[in-house]
């Protein structure tokens, strides 16, 4: 008798660790979420202690929050991470620029650097994802992108109640790029998770929630010193 495989499920987190370390939260994500998807769960984590208040310009205020990384650290231990990944949102630009040095990206970060940074993130949590199934040998079945920082008040349906020819969100973010979850069959994961399709012309000014029109003004752009080529590279919108 052949034995049907479990259905094997990706969880992506990334960014600021927040309020993951509240019993609440990280308590409803392993119940409410992981545990009642059900399948064979596995968690990709890059996580950063710091965290950027939102601002006008740049990538935010960023500050340092009053827990201690040994609480965070205790806390983790619930998602179990396959891969466990840490980042500083202080020395994020560099890294930034080393992988995506293109006209159209080094734009888009001086426009809206704390947008950009959290695709980023989570784009480089996806790749550590990919490096898992290429290691190890393995596809899976779906993709979770999540957060760290949000709750869940009650369990999500079983992953056999989804079907696997469309990606399904929570109905306050369906007319946008959801950033607070996604239930992804692994045959549209690459695409969502490709940062060079955020920042495709008349794309990314609409990818994402509290998008405002300054963030797509080109005379803000000139007054801030970013040369007219690097404009025109993501012009029109």
């Amino acid at each position: 008798i052949k034995v049907k495989s479990k259905t094997k499920i990706a969880y992506i987190f990334a960014g600021s660790a927040r309020s993951f370390v509240c019993p609440r939260v990280h308590w409803s994500i392993k119940a409410h979420l992981i545990d009642a998807l059900g399948g064979e769960p596995h968690t990709f984590v890059r996580l950063s202690l710091e965290d950027n208040k939102n601002v006008k310009t740049g990538t935010g205020i960023i500050f340092k929050p009053e827990f201690d990384e040994k609480e965070v650290n205790e806390t983790l231990k619930i998602l179990n991470p396959d891969i466990l990944e840490r980042f500083s949102y202080s020395n994020q630009e560099e890294e930034m620029k080393k992988f995506h040095p293109q006209d159209i990206h080094t734009v888009f970060r001086e426009n809206d650097q704390r947008r950009y940074s959290m695709f980023f993130h989570r784009c480089q949590a996806y790749k550590l994802m990919l490096r898992y199934e290429k290691e190890h040998n393995v596809r899976f079945d779906w993709v979770v992108l999540g957060r760290v920082d949000a709750g869940w008040l009650e369990p999500i349906l079983p992953i056999e109640a989804y079907d696997n020819d469309r990606v399904w969100i929570t109905e306050t973010g369906y007319d946008r790029f959801n950033d607070q979850f996604m239930l992804i069959p692994r045959q549209f994961s690459d695409y969502l998770y490709d940062l060079d399709t955020k920042v495709k012309k008349g794309v990314y000014c609409l990818g994402g929630p509290d998008v405002e029109t300054w963030k797509c003004n080109t005379t803000a752009l000139r007054a801030r010193g970013v040369s007219e080529a690097k404009i025109q590279s993501v012009l029109p919108y």
